[in-house]
């Protein structure tokens, strides 16, 4: 049986020559990956899963860490405003 360090390295290498292929679309290139990782083990949570136990970690944070990490989801706001701004302009 291979190490993990192995597997992984065969894992990724997969991943990484399917991501790369230009004749396949971005869509096609992501389903892959997921096809790769699926076979190799690797499993997913739904999004709803993905959200609820986020915000649940976040609720256990001390409330200046979860006030730094508020901020910094304004600043991305901030920025992502701006830069769609540019865009039109």
């Amino acid at each position: 049986m291979p190490s993990r360090r192995d597997f992984l390295s065969t894992t990724l290498a997969a991943v990484g020559a399917a991501a790369l292929r230009p004749e396949l679309s971005w869509a096609q290139r992501a389903r892959k990956t997921v096809l790769i990782l699926g076979g190799a083990g690797m499993t997913f949570r739904s999004i709803e899963v993905t959200a609820r136990d986020t915000l649940d970690w976040f609720r256990t944070l001390p409330a200046d860490r979860q006030a730094g990490l508020l901020r910094g989801l304004e600043r991305e706001a901030q920025v992502i405003a701006e830069w769609k701004a540019r865009r039109v302009a």
